[in-house]
């Protein structure tokens, strides 16, 4: 997604507030609900096209492959941290920014059933941390995510360092990517 030619939008600095650039550019303010609908479709699609590019057998294990695959759905899980997490709708799309970046830069890494609901923890958390004036604590999110606070520690630091600790995102790509979720293509 980051790298296709999207239109140009209109802002003077980063600095520049997001309800500013919205409004400069014309655009609606996202709804929380349908943000989380579309991510979790999108993780999805993103899931079925790496089991038909793999042939079916799962990628290369990564840290965050669970043991078993959870019972809770990619959008019940999102849905989750919509209720009990108080993010922002930026850092929801932060979040899928962070993982588009992530498997761009690792090829090998495959989003699959078995990592898709830890990576979206950490993502989450990490847009969360890097963009919200308020966030919750690794242990409020390690209990909203189901796992403990020993392991998202682990996986914060293993998904920073995948980053190459580089969670900017420039005000540019923010809008493309909020435009396509809020929006559509």
């Amino acid at each position: 997604m980051e790298s296709a030619t999207l239109p140009r939008f209109k802002f003077q600095s980063e600095k520049l507030a997001y309800e500013e650039v919205f409004r400069a550019n014309g655009l609606p303010r996202a709804a929380p609900k349908k943000v989380v609908g579309v991510i979790a479709e999108l993780m999805k699609s993103l899931i079925e096209e790496n089991e038909r590019y793999s042939g079916g057998v799962e990628s290369k294990l990564t840290t965050f492959n669970a043991r078993k695959l959870p019972k809770i759905g990619i959008h019940d899980y999102l849905l989750r941290f919509l209720v009990s997490a108080d993010c922002s709708v930026e850092s929801y799309i932060l979040a899928l920014i962070y993982i588009d970046r992530l498997t761009t830069s690792h090829e090998t890494f495959l989003v699959s059933s078995m990592n898709v609901h830890r990576l979206l923890l950490v993502s989450i958390m990490s847009a969360a941390k890097f963009f919200d004036d308020k966030f919750y604590s690794n242990e409020m999110f390690s209990r909203i995510g189901g796992i403990s606070n020993k392991e998202l520690n682990f996986l914060e630091l293993e998904f920073l360092s995948l980053m190459k600790f580089n969670l900017h995102v420039t005000t540019e790509v923010f809008l493309n990517y909020y435009t396509r979720v809020v929006i559509g293509d």
